[in-house]
């Protein structure tokens, strides 16, 4: 089963008005086809049902 690696991109912190363009755990730019969540909770324990998702702080 193929991993897809799950990022992290809230609000959280951000100025009124301002959009988040990067994960809050790893960094990376936003681009077509990433997958992110904006629910901590659903980053922390990730769908167990479909892809495999793997966390972006868990990839080496």
């Amino acid at each position: 089963m193929k991993e897809v690696t799950l990022h992290l991109i809230t609000q959280d912190n951000q100025p009124y008005g301002s959009v988040r363009k990067c994960c809050e755990k790893c960094g990376a730019m936003t681009e077509e086809g990433m997958t992110f969540t904006s629910d901590h909770q659903v980053y922390e324990n990730p769908p167990t049902d479909g892809p495999k998702y793997v966390r972006c702080q868990d990839v080496n």
